[in-house]
């Protein structure tokens, strides 16, 4: 985005030689973005000539009417992914402002049952996880009521299956109901990498990870897990790098400061990892 305009790159790639096969991009002014969104769609299935992929299908999402509803709740996707306190404050007046606007907007649902599910973790721990769950599963079963195949909405009930219900097997299926809907769905990724950890499967998790910076290179708390898939299969030196590289990425993101001390106290560099630490506890205390 640039003022007024906003400018969408489509590439088509073939992942054995790295080449680019197609390439198209698209300029518009951003008074709309739900019609931009649906005339790029369209002028990129008739430039890719659907016949190249004779098994793919495409389905209609059912957003809102409303584009200042839609642009309400990117701005609460953008601040949910910060995960500190007030971001995720901001994430629900933006969720709820979306729903103000246009009460059967599912999406904002599932993200308002995703800021539930964070307020009851221990990163944010502003309520009781039994009160956040509650609030959680109701904004979660209003959004699958609304919608059922909305990735955010499986996204967040595998969240919850893994880290509220301890139902491993549940939260697997979901995650792989959300990716089937939405394989570029990053939330999604980083979910099932932490479990695929928890589970044993450490290279799955680094796999997941991977595909999920392939999707965002540039996003810092990609880089971060991706690091901390690495740190928990023994693969130090690559998680140290993929650390420093997230605080690169973004110097005030406080998680990255942390896992990387604690990387580097596991390693036995105390002091490395105190200054770390504290460079954390400064940004957020």
């Amino acid at each position: 985005r640039s003022a007024d305009r906003i400018r969408i790159c489509a590439q088509l790639h073939d992942l054995r030689d790295k080449s680019v096969l197609w390439s198209q991009t698209y300029d518009f002014k951003s008074a709309d973005l739900l019609a931009i969104q649906e005339e790029v769609t369209h002028r990129v299935s008739r430039s890719l000539a659907l016949e190249i992929f004779p098994s793919a299908t495409v389905g209609a999402r059912r957003y809102t009417r409303s584009p200042a509803a839609y642009d309400a709740y990117m701005k609460g996707r953008f601040f949910w992914h910060k995960m500190t306190t007030e971001a995720i404050r901001r994430s629900m007046d933006y969720f709820n402002e979306a729903l103000a606007l246009d009460l059967e907007f599912a999406p904002a649902y599932a993200g308002l049952a995703d800021c539930y599910a964070q307020m009851g973790s221990v990163r944010v721990a502003q309520m009781k996880p039994l009160d956040a769950v509650a609030q959680a599963r109701s904004h979660l079963q209003k959004a699958l009521d609304l919608d059922e195949t909305i990735a955010e909405a499986h996204c967040t009930l595998g969240l919850i299956k893994s880290w509220y219900d301890w139902d491993w097997n549940g939260a697997e299926r979901e995650f792989q109901i959300s990716l089937g809907l939405e394989p570029s769905n990053v939330t999604t990724l980083l979910w099932q990498s932490l479990l695929q950890t928890s589970l044993g499967k450490k290279q799955e998790a680094i796999a997941s990870m991977q595909r999920a910076r392939e999707i965002e290179p540039l996003s810092p708390s990609v880089n971060l897990y991706l690091g901390m898939a690495q740190e928990f299969a023994g693969q130090h030196d690559l998680a140290d790098r993929q650390m420093q590289h997230s605080i690169e990425l973004d110097p005030a993101y406080y998680r990255a400061h942390m896992f990387l001390g604690k990387l580097l106290s596991g390693l036995e560099r105390h002091e490395e990892a105190v200054v770390e630490l504290r460079k954390a506890l400064s940004l957020f205390p």
